[in-house]
């Protein structure tokens, strides 16, 4: 799958793919695992571009539990270093 959100590239960067996370026993076993680590940072559907384009990332690797809530913490951490640094340019 080819990435083109900057947002989601850097989220995946900051993952430790070298770790063998466990792998979703099916498409709607993904789908609730992102869910959950959507919702754990308050992010709910309808998913804007950047989040769909995660999500699709997600499913396209099978993501299992963990991998889904390190790469949703690692976008949101990179969408809270976007909104502090916009901050500090006002």
């Amino acid at each position: 799958m080819q990435i083109r959100s900057m947002a989601v590239g850097r989220a995946i960067a900051r993952l430790d793919l070298t770790r063998r996370y466990d792998k979703a026993a099916s498409d709607d076993a993904i789908y609730l695992y992102q869910l959950g680590a959507a919702q754990r940072h308050g992010v709910y559907p309808p998913f804007d571009a950047d989040a769909r384009e995660l999500n699709d990332w997600l499913q396209s690797v099978r993501a299992g539990r963990e991998l889904c809530r390190a790469a949703w913490d690692a976008f949101m951490m990179d969408a809270a270093d976007d909104s502090a640094q916009q901050g500090k340019r006002r």
